[in-house]
């Protein structure tokens, strides 16, 4: 096949590819943090591996990344990780796997999360504020009391999410999926619903969305 005939697929992963090459080095399996901040440079070394200037602790089999600073960091894979009270605002978590991870109380205001995986996480009272989470799996996921302030939730899946007191102001959620969802208390004012699916199976238009979203 020639480059002038990819796929769909394969000029999607391109995209994705070239967001994350841009951003600097991928930091898949972060263990535990110093003092809770990782505040050194990564950098690549003549072999091509990583370095982190002594600023990561060794791997933990326990994952525990609770109140690190990973502000602007690009980060791969943290399922299972304990992210409670993080800082990982303007963080880059593209096709992350974040599954079953915890981010009570995180900061990912900024953060870009396209396509990431994180279904069955708890993530009570976090920041996603500004977010972009489009095309990301969240089933399962506990957002209680979450800030989605302005967030990027296009085609974002909540199937069997808990949406609890949710703060969904002004944000974007075309094509999303609430299907099954616990919405109780949130706020959809200023909200973009359209095409996007109820916990009762029906979908947002142009002609039911206003009274719903207030």
């Amino acid at each position: 096949m020639t480059n002038g005939s990819r796929t769909p697929s394969e000029m999607k992963s391109a995209s994705r590819r070239a967001l994350i090459g841009g951003a600097g080095v991928l930091f898949s399996g972060l263990a535990g943090c110093l003092s809770g901040d990782i505040s050194g440079t990564a950098t690549g070394n003549s072999n091509g591996e990583n370095q982190n200037n002594g600023a990561c602790a060794p791997i933990e089999a326990e994952r525990d990344l609770s109140g690190c600073n990973l502000e602007g960091r690009v980060l791969g894979d943290l399922s299972g990780a304990d992210l409670s009270d993080a800082t990982l605002a303007h963080a880059v978590l593209i096709e992350s796997d974040l599954s079953n991870v915890t981010l009570t109380r995180a900061d990912l205001s900024d953060a870009t999360l396209i396509g990431a995986d994180l279904s069955n996480a708890n993530i009570n009272n976090a920041d996603f504020s500004n977010a972009d989470l489009r095309d990301a799996n969240l089933w399962f996921a506990d957002l209680t009391g979450s800030n989605l302030e302005r967030a990027t939730l296009l085609n974002t899946d909540f199937e069997s999410a808990r949406l609890t007191d949710v703060n969904f102001t002004d944000a974007t959620l075309e094509g999303a999926n609430l299907l099954g969802s616990d919405v109780s208390a949130a706020d959809f004012t200023g909200a973009n619903l359209e095409g996007m699916t109820w916990p009762d199976g029906t979908t947002c238009s142009d002609a039911d969305c206003g009274g719903r979203a207030n």
